[in-house]
């Protein structure tokens, strides 16, 4: 039986050109104005906010840690050729180290980052993507009611690193499936951060020599932790790392686990003229089961099974500008054998 919620637009964007963050807002286009304090006043997130047909989001957030300062601008973006997505400005964050990651080690600290995302389904904060309350969407659903879970898509990503770095950590850009388990079902406007057993991360492409500066360690080995670990639809993923340290919420009583995968072949550059390259076809199911089934015994806690949002989205870090702009984002929950997915 197979399941699909879909946003389908025949319409091709251009994408010769980085779109200015900036531009005059809109209903078919957020802003947040550009920011000189971060964390930004008032709801940031709501600022960019863009409910879609087909039950998509579009969202995002500015990471502020702490105080710190910085300058930012992030829109999402439906133009009239029917194309969606984010555009965003980025300048230097203030460089001082945060208290708040648990594993600074030396001057490898983690400092500030913003995020921007397109989203379906029920995310364990109770953020839906539901376009209205006649909505019948396929998530949340039990994992273990799944065949496959396939994302179909058509989308154009560039940025320009405007300072490159080269000295590691180098953390640029990158654009993740980013998506969480959970033991509970989530519901919309409810917050269950502490049902959360699982972050799947996923690096369908970013910058050369990509790595974290949290718990960056210079003189340790940065290679995947299981290479070639399985090929879904002809692109070869590694298991590059997993953690057990991160939480949710200042109350949450369990750490999550974080299984990090990464395509080869995924990298791209910030010269703003090449587009990335990004897999077309994606069936997220086997990244599901082997980040439920590896390395059990070092977990907190059982994992859970319930996925109830899939996000794409992009990291935005210092000194630079981007685009993500689709033409296609499609979502195709089919169900095991015997199994019939009940629509939300």
């Amino acid at each position: 039986m197979l399941l699909c919620v879909a946003l389908f637009l025949t319409a091709v964007s251009s994408a010769a050109a980085i779109p200015e963050a900036d531009e005059q807002v809109s209903p078919n286009k957020k802003c947040a104005r550009p920011l000189t304090h971060s964390p930004a006043p008032g709801d940031f997130a709501k600022e960019v906010e863009l409910k879609l047909p087909g039950d998509l989001m579009l969202s995002g957030n500015d990471m502020g840690i702490q105080g710190h300062k910085t300058t930012l601008t992030q829109c999402s973006v439906k133009e009239a050729s029917g194309a969606f997505g984010w555009t965003w400005t980025r300048g230097t964050t203030e460089r001082k180290c945060s208290t708040v990651c648990p594993y600074n080690i030396g001057e490898y600290c983690y400092y500030q980052f913003g995020f921007h995302k397109i989203q379906y389904g029920i995310n364990p904060w109770g953020i839906s993507s539901a376009s209205s309350r006649a909505s019948q969407m396929q998530l949340p659903a039990l994992s273990t009611n799944l065949e496959s879970l396939d994302i179909s898509l058509d989308v154009d990503y560039k940025w320009i690193d405007q300072k490159p770095v080269t000295q590691a950590p180098v953390y640029r850009s990158r654009l993740i499936y980013d998506f969480f388990l959970s033991n509970q079902k989530p519901v919309e406007k409810q917050m269950r951060p502490d049902t959360i057993t699982d972050e799947i991360v996923i690096e369908v492409s970013h910058n050369a020599d990509f790595e974290l500066p949290c718990g960056y360690q210079p003189g340790a080995n940065h290679s995947a932790v299981i290479p070639n670990v399985f090929t879904v639809d002809g692109e070869v993923y590694d298991l590059m790392d997993y953690t057990d340290q991160d939480k949710p919420c200042s109350n949450c009583k369990y750490p999550v686990r974080m299984t990090r995968f990464r395509r080869q072949g995924s990298i791209c550059n910030g010269n703003g003229h090449a587009t990335c390259t990004v897999p077309k076809e994606f069936d997220l199911m086997p990244f599901i089961n082997k980040a439920l089934q590896f390395k059990p015994e070092s977990r907190s806690r059982k994992a859970g099974a319930w996925i109830g949002a899939i996000s794409l989205g992009t990291e935005i870090y210092d000194n630079q500008q981007g685009s993500v702009m689709f033409r296609k984002f499609e979502v195709k929950p089919t169900a095991s054998r015997g199994v019939e997915l009940i629509s939300i």
